[in-house]
């Protein structure tokens, strides 16, 4: 995944894939963490954004998840 932004280090790539590139076989993140990192990066916290969808009220990335370590700069 290619993320042009000001928080993420140039240059860096985060775990590794089969020689096809089919499936990640190193360092394997969720895409629920993934979006979370992505919310982050767009200034928002992930535990307090909250939407109101069908009648109820609901954490947007549903994880409480922490950002990539190796991603953010």
């Amino acid at each position: 995944m290619w993320l042009p932004s000001d928080g993420v280090k140039a240059g860096s790539a985060t775990g590794a894939t089969d020689e096809c590139g089919e499936k990640a076989v190193e360092v394997v993140h969720s895409l629920k963490v993934v979006h979370t990192a992505l919310l982050h990066l767009l200034g928002f916290d992930d535990n307090k954004l909250i939407c109101f969808h069908t009648r109820r009220c609901k954490q947007l990335s549903q994880t409480r998840g922490s950002v990539i370590k190796g991603l953010i700069g």
